[in-house]
């Protein structure tokens, strides 16, 4: 046995036609007529709903048109803007194309379908009322519009995709793109290294807000779908710094006695370990390495004829260069004056503070000047 609300199911099922979904039975003679024409724009569904009074004595009207989402429009098509739009109120006469409403509903293709019920009633001039669905059968008047992914050209959406960008302090800032067509989604960013982890939720067809992960986490990051089931990894990543951040600087000290000079390096606790090479008037005398936070045993260069110093510190320019002078309270010398007590080829900054010269250097060719 096929029920009305059965037919109107399968009719459902086809794209771009006009056959009825309701039929209407001896026992209920009043009714509307339901006609839904379906089409895809964009990424919407458009489902243009067209309803008729079944009575030619009696003007109808509706008493109920509640939708699943959306809300009824009118309709743009000129054959059919002659009909009233689609709303609790609307009269549907007995006489000609006046039988008829129309509206328009349109929501995301990837709703699948979209629903509809309908009430109405008629009176009569003797005030006997008729009412449509009947109460013993309220699915009658109950519509739905059903599509696929693939009559409305969708796709699989694509996956989130996410992005990561270290920076200079070792800090890595972190961006999650949940596409257009997906759902709004709860990802987990943790750390691989240590136990860090945050939760943040992104809309479809958003960004996330920057994420940024510290230091000490960074080491190496995983981003995932939160309560997946599966932990499949969205995007992994291990830490590499910018090529183009400035490495931490290294200072280092000359400072001059009557019976020559002593070398001091001093390497920041978030610098390289320096390679270190130092020349006394070009033959080499220390080689050595200074680690991240430490300074250097101080490195003493005999009294010698015209002495220059050169300390050489692999991946850094320019060289430490010094010009040994015999101290002014030596009593051996002329009293030594001006820059002349401590000079720096290639420009890099030096300081005298208490007979010592202070240079600063910093890797690639760029130095920090200092005042």
């Amino acid at each position: 046995m096929f029920t009305r609300r059965m037919l109107a199911v399968a009719g459902a099922a086809a794209i771009g036609t006009l056959g009825a979904l309701t039929i209407p039975s001896a026992a209920s003679a009043h009714h509307l007529t339901v006609v839904p024409k379906f089409e895809c724009v964009g990424e919407n569904a458009v489902v243009t709903w067209k309803v008729t009074n079944s009575q030619n004595n009696v003007d109808g009207k509706i008493t109920k048109a509640a939708l699943s989402q959306g809300s009824f429009v009118a309709t743009t098509e000129d054959k059919l803007k002659k009909h009233g739009v689609i709303a609790v109120g609307t009269v549907l006469t007995m006489d000609g194309d006046k039988k008829s409403a129309v509206g328009v509903v349109t929501v995301p293709a990837s709703a699948g379908k979209v629903t509809v019920d309908f009430a109405a009633e008629w009176k009569y001039k003797d005030g006997s009322i008729q009412r449509w669905p009947r109460p013993d059968a309220p699915d009658d008047g109950h519509f739905e519009k059903a599509w696929t992914k693939e009559q409305c050209g969708q796709t699989t959406p694509a996956d989130p995709k996410t992005s990561f960008d270290p920076n200079c302090d070792g800090t890595v800032t972190v961006v999650i793109d949940n596409p257009a067509g997906s759902k709004n989604t709860e990802f987990k960013v943790q750390s691989q290294t240590t136990d860090w982890s945050t939760n943040v939720t992104v809309p479809a067809g958003k960004k996330s807000e920057p994420i940024t992960v510290s230091k000490a986490d960074a080491a190496e990051i995983k981003v995932s779908i939160r309560n997946d089931g599966n932990g499949r990894a969205l995007g992994k990543y291990k830490f590499a710094a910018p090529a183009d951040c400035k490495d931490a600087d290294y200072t280092g000290t000359f400072t001059p006695d009557c019976n020559g000079v002593t070398v001091t390096l001093t390497n920041p606790a978030d610098g390289d370990t320096l390679k270190v090479t130092i020349l006394a008037n070009g033959k080499e005398q220390y080689k050595f390495e200074v680690a991240p936070g430490a300074t250097s045993e101080p490195k003493k260069i005999g009294r010698q004829d015209k002495l220059k110093v050169v300390v050489k510190v692999e991946g850094f320019e320019p060289d430490g260069e010094f010009d040994y002078t015999v101290p002014a309270n030596c009593g051996d010398s002329l009293p030594v004056t001006g820059a002349n007590a401590g000079l720096m080829a290639g420009g890099a900054s030096v300081l005298v503070l208490g007979g010592a010269a202070l240079w600063m250097v910093a890797r690639r060719r760029r130095v920090q000047f200092t005042a």
